[in-house]
């Protein structure tokens, strides 16, 4: 089964708008080639062989049979829900994931981190929002006291589902002014298991970054220096994306920094991971050969 993302682009102008939605569906391709071909030959000898060598037992055989004491079956216990859940969730987020990402033969960063205005969502909150905040029934959007809705850009309920499934770490860098008033939005804001998927409860936008949350004003070096106290990953294994040029300026740290332009996409994710990449020498040679 593949899972294929359908979403609307949004204006770069409309930032004040409510934030485009994701729809996931499932796309189950017919088959094709040898796997289609079935020997009528075979079909036919086995409709034959059920026809002549079909015996029954006697009389005499069936009340052995019932005489005998039943065992209870050997057959193995069928894997617990857990167990399926784990592996269609991995298996779900390898699918989201685009190939370059996903392939095994090249390294992931360890944390990416991201900023949060016109990174994750299209407006600064310490501005643009006005509290109190009310999340919609889908938890997907929430509206201020003068009925704005505010929420992700499209692709990033998505990425947030699929990275920590693929291994990596996420953080959040922000030096917004309405600290409490983003957390807010993150607690109000549902990620939600794309269709298809073992059956899985939506998850708080917040809990998704397991308490690696660096909402404060300041320079955004500080908030790296926080971030590697407190996971012990090398800022040469971080990812950062921000819309800001002056961050730039933790790449003194070692990070790696991708500027994004109108917020995180599934694109703007694969040239950040491909940038780590190349900057750390991890580039694959089409002639490579692997040992054996």
């Amino acid at each position: 089964m593949e899972l294929v993302l359908i979403h609307h682009a949004g204006s770069k102008r409309q930032k004040r708008r409510s934030v485009n939605s994701t729809v996931f569906s499932d796309v189950t391709s017919p088959p094709r080639g040898d796997n289609c071909l079935v020997s009528l030959q075979l079909v036919k000898k086995f409709k034959s062989n059920l026809n002549t060598k079909l015996f029954l037992p006697s009389l005499h055989h069936r009340r052995l049979l019932a005489k005998m004491p039943k065992k209870l079956s050997k057959n193995p216990l069928p894997p617990s829900s857990s167990t399926l859940s784990s592996t269609s969730s991995a298996s779900v987020a390898s699918s989201l994931l685009p190939s370059s990402i996903a392939d095994p033969s090249l390294p992931l960063p360890k944390l990416i981190v991201f900023d949060l205005d016109y990174t994750l969502w299209p407006f600064w909150v310490d501005t643009h929002v006005t509290p109190p905040l009310k999340p919609n029934a889908s938890h997907t959007s929430a509206t201020d006291r003068y009925g704005e809705d505010y929420g992700f850009f499209s692709d990033v309920p998505a990425i947030l589902y699929a990275l920590p499934r693929a291994g990596i770490k996420m953080g959040v860098a922000s030096r917004t002014s309405a600290p409490s008033l983003a957390r807010d939005l993150l607690k109000m804001l549902h990620i939600t298991p794309p269709e298809g998927s073992v059956k899985e409860k939506p998850k708080k936008a917040l809990d998704m970054f397991e308490g690696l949350l660096e909402i404060y004003p300041g320079c955004k070096i500080k908030h790296f220096e926080s971030l590697q106290k407190r996971t012990g990953i090398r800022y040469e294994d971080m990812l950062f994306f921000d819309d800001e040029a002056r961050n730039r300026d933790t790449e003194s740290l070692g990070v790696t920094m991708c500027l994004v332009r109108d917020g995180v996409t599934w694109e703007e994710l694969e040239r950040g991971i491909t940038q780590w990449r190349n900057k750390r020498g991890y580039i694959k040679r089409p002639d490579a050969i692997e040992l054996e």
